[in-house]
């Protein structure tokens, strides 16, 4: 388990979206996109209080990180990304993987994650984060290498892009921003 605190300007509910929709890991997350995180099935739904914003794919690639985390540098598998919020603030993304061609119950390694936003003020944030995974876990020098990607990933990726919709928003009241209402 590698761990972290990252304090940001934005809103806590725009981190909130960014793990909440992780289409954008394609174009903003060299390492860590997926072809599959912009064209594979999803399930978004809400079950009680928590909503869930799931995806998957079979027989396809993982993102270049985590196939190296893994060892299936070109081999595809099936992988299913569970994304469950609790409101206000606290978020829990799974990677689940399995051979290709075999289901969900034969799930053989795990990648979870935990992303908690803690306001500071409407317009900023702390972001407490933690991973882990099922795979070289004595692996101390691992270890380091994902505290100082996923620190780059969320400080130099994520943050800027965060602090520049809080700014071009300029207040966090979603119908002072005159919004579009699409009827679904």
């Amino acid at each position: 388990m590698v761990k972290g605190m990252i304090f940001g300007s934005g809103n806590y509910e725009l981190y909130t979206d960014n793990i909440m929709d992780l289409g954008h890991a394609e174009f903003l997350h060299p390492g860590l996109g997926a072809p599959a995180f912009t064209k594979g099935p999803r399930d978004i739904h809400q079950d009680d209080d928590t909503v869930w914003s799931n995806m998957w794919a079979e027989n396809e690639c993982l993102s270049p990180l985590h196939a190296e985390l893994f060892d299936l540098v070109d081999q595809p598998v099936n992988w299913w990304v569970d994304v469950r919020w609790n409101a206000p603030a606290c978020m829990d993304l799974t990677l689940h993987i399995a051979d290709a061609g075999e289901p969900r119950e034969k799930v053989k390694n795990r990648s979870p994650s935990l992303h908690i936003f803690t306001p500071e003020t409407p317009t900023t944030t702390y972001y407490f984060w933690a991973a882990g995974r099922t795979v070289k876990t004595d692996d101390r020098e691992l270890d380091k290498q994902l505290q100082v990607g996923f620190t780059h990933v969320f400080e130099t990726e994520d943050k800027p892009v965060i602090a520049a919709q809080q700014e071009a928003m300029g207040t966090p009241d979603l119908w002072g921003l005159n919004p579009v209402l699409l009827v679904g």
